[in-house]
């Protein structure tokens, strides 16, 4: 969770611009994460940085962890608007949507107006449901859907 490209060694994430590798990197091949076992304990570890909601969110200071959630992208996540795209959301991506439904919460906790993101994708082709059902999944945790006709318009 802390595999990232930068100009600069970030102490803090939001100190700064940096590319995050939330699934690992080919670089570091035991970084990567793939398999429902690899989401589970993540999914398990972020828990235990985050503490309580009375408490507030990364409380890793008063825990026995081995790692600093601070330093991550988790960072990032939890207190930023995101911009997503290029990610395919599949439903075997639980540590993803986990993540979402988690930040959706802390962020109603917070402000129930704040929005957590915005969603770029290329428009559905009609009728297709997994489409529809994921973008209705991403709508109600929070992120507003952008349309594109194909992903040159964004690079463009």
């Amino acid at each position: 969770m802390s595999t990232y490209y930068a100009e600069n060694e970030l102490k803090n994430p939001l100190d700064g611009f940096g590319i995050w590798h939330i699934h690992g990197s080919t670089k570091y091949k035991r970084s990567i994460r793939l398999g429902l076992e690899h989401y589970l304990n993540a999914v398990s570890r972020v828990r235990g940085a985050l503490g309580k909601k009375s408490e507030g969110f990364f409380k890793s200071d008063s825990l026995n962890l081995k790692w600093d959630p601070l330093s991550t992208w988790l960072n990032i996540f939890f207190n930023k608007k995101l911009i997503i795209f290029g990610i395919g959301l599949a439903e075997n991506e639980t540590f993803l949507r986990w993540l979402l439904l988690t930040k959706y919460k802390y962020i109603k906790y917070l402000d129930s107006r704040i929005k957590l993101g915005i969603y770029i994708c290329c428009k559905p082709k009609e009728g297709n449901k997994q489409i529809i059902g994921k973008h209705f999944f991403l709508e109600n945790v929070g992120f507003e859907i952008k349309y594109i006709n194909d992903y040159k318009e964004l690079y463009n």
